[in-house]
């Protein structure tokens, strides 16, 4: 069932958004409760379409859009937050030692690194992987702001570690990247004889290091 359809079905017709939004907000994770928003979203706009064939109560469109507004603005601080995160680590790893962010096709954002990784991601570039690095090295803070985001605590019990990460660390064997096409990585790394794998499985299949975690 898509997430219109458990909309539809949540809401029905009688007091929609006192439903819609406390399972729009439920999720701890923010992937998950990001695209609940945005199902919520493209549902309400919808529905404003139907109303303008008066074939809906005007009080409830004004609920609708007043609700998308809540939504667009706590999306609106959302991004700009991570925004300023992501530009202070940005800052911040050109200031630290072991850190790099060199130009690569597997890095076209320029993400910082772990300086010791980048000839290892060459090597499994060069023996097949094409996937890219979507995050590197992370400061203390930044990795800390990541777990508030998540759930609201310095860390998360199983998915976020915080200042502990291991994508906070720069000397070897400290260390650890996301990168997309995991298993293209995995099998291209073992290939190459990096070193660099995966030991979290399913729970985080992105996330490569030496020791795994």
């Amino acid at each position: 069932m898509s997430k219109r359809d458990q909309i539809r079905k949540r809401a029905g017709w009688k007091k929609p958004f006192d439903a819609l939004w406390k399972w729009a907000v439920r999720p701890k994770r923010a992937r998950q409760k990001s695209n609940r928003f945005k199902a919520l979203q493209a549902w309400t706009e919808d529905k404003v379409e139907l109303a303008r064939d008066n074939k809906l109560p005007h009080r409830i469109v004004r609920q609708w859009i007043k609700r998308r507004k809540v939504y667009r603005r706590k999306k609106a601080i959302y991004d700009d937050r991570a925004d300023k995160h992501q530009k202070r680590n940005e800052e911040e790893a050109q200031t630290t030692n072991g850190v790099a962010s060199p130009e690569r096709p597997w890095n076209p954002y320029r993400k910082p690194l772990a300086a010791w990784m980048v000839p290892k991601v060459d090597a499994a570039y060069a023996r097949g992987w094409r996937g890219t690095l979507t995050s590197g090295w992370r400061s203390p803070a930044y990795s800390t702001s990541i777990c508030y985001r998540l759930c609201g605590q310095p860390t998360c019990s199983g998915t976020c570690a915080g200042a502990g990460s291991a994508h906070s660390g720069s000397v070897y064997p400290n260390g650890a990247i996301d990168v997309t096409d995991p298993y293209g990585f995995a099998a291209a790394s073992r290939a190459a004889g990096t070193g660099l794998h995966n030991s979290l499985g399913s729970r985080d299949p992105w996330h490569m290091s030496m020791s795994g975690y």
